[in-house]
């Protein structure tokens, strides 16, 4: 054999060997309960206690056929090593300092293990100073008791990684247990929408501005943009519906509604939110606001009040058969895990209900109290420069790593979520305070996009959108007069991209407007006239048609509209909006206008489709019905009709009066 032909069978050789390590550990790494052969059964070991000491410059640790799962560390000597660095992850621990220091360094670590093979193989490689020992405990109650202890000291001849490898069967570990069954989210792949229930109107169900100040139909002080269906109330049914019809098109699965305490503005609007919600097949849970200065006990109660209210509905998020509450800025206030340890324990127990709670913090820590993790706004990082895909791919990882042991010895892992973003703009809000505000564009779909790939991209439990509604700070994908259904299309888009799917289309709506009847009342004669009017609208199409505007051309003096609510966004000439119309539903208008004589009178109706797609017709309201025409001429026939009787009894009259004469009666 030729030398040049061992010396490419030699590089073949151990570019097969690398090939065959890298798919184990990216097997591990990406361990689910198939990966697992069926004939082998998976084996949790409790309390076990690693401790790891090193003279080396350097020492790396790696495992193969076991993982390390709920872990945490502790350096108990030699904190203060030059350039000390420590990262671990389920199947690998690494120590570095500065090169040729002999510092010892001691760690502790707790950890949980998880056998995936009878036996597994520990690989420990240092520099070629000094020793690594690594000792592993059963640990239980204070008690340490050693399982078995590995030593790598000295150096081997032509190898500069030193490594030597170990055995450890799972028989030698004491305190193991049988899982029965690996289990993580389901379902998984979820879509869900940060929603603001916090709007009033004082044409809608709240009869007062809430949220909306300044409103025009031009503009909303309050709102960076501007909804296709006006200054809306949050308790409007019929806005909650129009919100919930639309947001199942885009491939959401379901709202969370920012819930500000008991009884307020924004539980009574989620009392009707997820009654709505259980007629349509949605999900809704409540995004509870902690930014305030409430105690524990407080918080505690509101958490217990919510579960018990709402959490029995077929309605609320449930993740594994548990209902799921998520929680913002659980370090508000100076509140610690530990805080929130001792909250979710108690609410636990009084409501007696295992509830699941998603906490936003970018620290992987808090998911020792929390079963998934979460960050309402990638704003900061983005403004700060922070590549977001090796951000949510970090952290999935160490979120996916991360395991509990429930009853009956079930191994679940916890919930990773990444959040998209169309855009942030809160500039025209914080000015009415003084403040500057930020500032992130949209770039016409370009930011929504690249934070939506940068979420895919970690394979997240669940995508979280930033925002259904929030019109203060210009996050909403809700249909707007800026951006029409730009964003509600691309989050369909992006949704059949995440999940694998073709979504089911919704039909195209077609609204008939027709003249119940028109009345004209003179006030002045050749000058103004009075008109009432009753109109129709029907929805004969096969789809919805959503935010239905009516624009009338004359001064409006009053309107009422039957089994629906309907928002005034002008005044001279009138506009209102009406948010939804069903297939085959119909909504009759009363209205009274006053104009010109002489002047046709005339209403402009514009709707759109879920796709997007706008349609508009005008109709004359000055021309007689049918039916009034008809029934006018009828009038016109009996009116002669009458006279001819009057005159023909009148003529009798007069011809029996002439007899009478002749007679001599007279």
């Amino acid at each position: 054999m030729s030398k040049n032909r061992k010396s490419f069978m030699k590089n073949a050789y151990i570019l097969i060997l690398a090939t065959i390590i890298t798919l184990e550990v990216g097997v591990l790494r990406a361990f689910n309960i198939q990966s697992v052969n069926s004939e082998f059964e998976l084996m949790v070991c409790r309390d076990i206690l690693i401790m790891l000491e090193t003279t080396s410059d350097w020492t790396e640790v790696f495992f193969y056929g076991v993982r390390m799962f709920n872990y945490s560390y502790e350096v108990v000597e030699g904190s203060h090593a030059p350039g000390l660095s420590i990262s671990i992850t389920q199947n690998e621990i690494k120590v570095h300092k500065k090169q040729f220091d002999t510092t010892k360094v001691i760690l502790q670590l707790k950890s949980h293990l998880i056998f995936t093979n009878n036996t597994a193989r520990i690989e420990i490689r240092k520099g070629d100073l000094g020793y690594t020992k690594m000792t592993i405990y059963y640990y239980k109650n204070g008690e340490k008791i050693v399982i078995k202890e590995f030593v790598n000291e000295g150096s081997i001849p032509g190898n500069s990684l030193n490594p030597r490898e170990y055995t450890l069967k799972r028989e030698e570990v004491a305190g193991y247990i049988k899982a029965t069954e690996f289990r993580g989210p389901q379902p998984r792949k979820l879509v869900l929408a940060f929603y603001y229930p916090w709007y009033g109107s004082i044409y809608g169900s709240s009869k007062e501005w809430v949220h909306w100040k300044m409103v025009t139909a031009e503009d909303i002080g309050t709102s960076t943009d501007y909804p296709l269906l006006g200054a809306y109330d949050s308790q409007d049914s019929e806005v909650i519906k129009c919100h919930m019809i639309l947001a199942k098109y885009a491939g959401i699965d379901g709202f969370i509604a920012s819930w500000w305490g008991i009884n307020r503005f924004s539980d009574n609007a989620f009392s009707k939110v997820i009654k709505v919600a259980e007629e349509l097949g949605f999900n809704v849970t409540i995004y509870y606001e902690s930014v305030r200065d409430i105690s524990k006990e407080q918080i505690v109660n509101e958490l217990a009040y919510v579960i018990r209210k709402y959490s029995s509905s077929k309605a609320f998020l449930r993740i594994n058969g548990k209902p799921v509450i998520f929680i913002y800025a659980i370090r508000a206030y100076g509140r610690d895990i530990d805080f929130w340890e001792d909250v979710l324990r108690e609410v636990r127990r009084i409501t007696n209900k295992d509830v699941m709670f998603i906490a936003d913090s970018r620290d992987v820590s808090a998911l020792r109290v929390f079963d998934g993790i979460h960050i309402y706004n990638p704003l900061g990082l983005i403004l700060k420069g922070v590549n977001l895909t090796q951000f949510y791919r970090d952290q999935a990882v160490k979120t996916k790593e991360y395991f509990t042991i429930e009853k009956d010895n079930v191994i679940s892992r916890k919930i990773f979520c990444a959040t998209v973003l169309p855009g942030f703009d809160n500039r025209k809000n914080k000015s009415l305070q003084g403040e500057q505000g930020k500032y992130l564009p949209r770039l016409d779909g370009k930011t929504y996009k690249d934070t939506w790939e940068a979420a895919l991209s970690s394979d997240p439990d669940i995508v979280l959108i930033c925002t259904w509604n929030e019109w203060h700070e210009g996050t909403e994908i809700e249909p707007s007069r800026e951006y029409g259904f730009k964003y509600l299309l691309l989050t369909r888009e992006y949704v059949e991209k995440y999940k694998g799917i073709k979504l089911p289309e919704l039909g195209e709506p077609k609204i008939n407007i027709t003249q119940i009847s028109v009345n004209e009342v003179r006030e002045q004669e050749g000058v103004m006239k009075k008109i009432n009017a009753y109109l129709k609208l029907a929805n004969v199409g096969s789809g919805p048609a959503f935010m239905i505007e009516l624009d009338f051309k004359e001064s409006v003096l009053s309107v009422s509209i039957t089994k629906a609510s309907a928002y005034v966004i002008g005044r001279a000439p009138l506009r209102i909006v009406i948010p939804i119309l069903m297939p085959n539903e119909e909504q009759e208008i009363s209205l009274t206008l006053t104009c010109q004589e002489g002047k046709i009178t005339s209403v402009d109706l514009s709707y759109y489709s879920a796709q997007g797609t706008k349609y508009s017709l005008s109709k004359t309201l000055t021309e007689k019905t049918e039916e009034q025409k008809t029934e006018k001429q009828k009038k016109g026939t009996r009116y002669w009709e009458y006279i001819a009787i009057v005159a023909g009894v009148l003529a009798s009259l007069g011809i029996i009066t002439l007899l009478l004469k002749i007679k001599g009666i007279f």
